[in-house]
């Protein structure tokens, strides 16, 4: 027979204690879950947003230097150009082999490939649309890029980047 004085839990007392001790658990296993999720999502947002920058600004910083005369829409996802390789004193210019932007890869990727060579490189990854239209007057290229990743979790998150490239230089030689 136990004595009243004797130190020890009961069982009540120890079901009481694991029953808090799974709640505690249980709240921090939720947060740690919430928190990645959260992760997650702040870096594949940031990557999409990332990756789609850096394609348009490699586009319209060659667009800018090409001549209207020069870029030709194929269709609204791929779009043909020349850049300028070099001018002479009286002004004429050496315009490039036939440049194309276009969707493509193996990672739904922004392609740039020169047709000449062929040659490809990489603008940016995850683009899952690619638009460009042309207006005459006054001289622009709207350009209508999105990008999509999904998170590990299986959340897809999208970002859309519009831009214009305006005022072409004069198509000279």
């Amino acid at each position: 027979m136990k004595n009243k004085n004797e130190a020890g839990f009961s069982v009540l007392e120890m079901m009481v204690a694991v029953a808090i001790m799974s709640i505690l658990v249980s709240f921090t296993v939720q947060a740690f879950l919430s928190g990645s999720r959260i992760v997650h999502a702040n870096l594949v947002s940031s990557n999409i947003a990332s990756e789609i920058r850096r394609g348009m600004e490699s586009m319209t910083q060659e667009l800018r230097n090409s001549s209207l005369a020069r870029i030709t829409v194929i269709q609204p996802g791929v779009l043909q150009f020349q850049t300028p390789t070099n001018m002479t004193q009286d002004g004429v210019i050496t315009w490039s082999g036939i440049l194309q932007y276009s969707l493509g890869g193996i990672n739904q990727q922004l392609l740039r490939t020169d047709l000449a060579t062929g040659q490809t490189r990489v603008y940016a990854n995850y683009v899952t649309a690619l638009t460009f239209t042309v207006t005459q007057n006054p001289a622009t290229i709207a350009i209508v890029m999105t990008a999509q990743q999904q998170t590990p979790e299986r959340i897809t998150y999208s970002e859309t980047l519009r831009s214009a490239v305006e005022g072409y230089y004069a198509d000279i030689g």
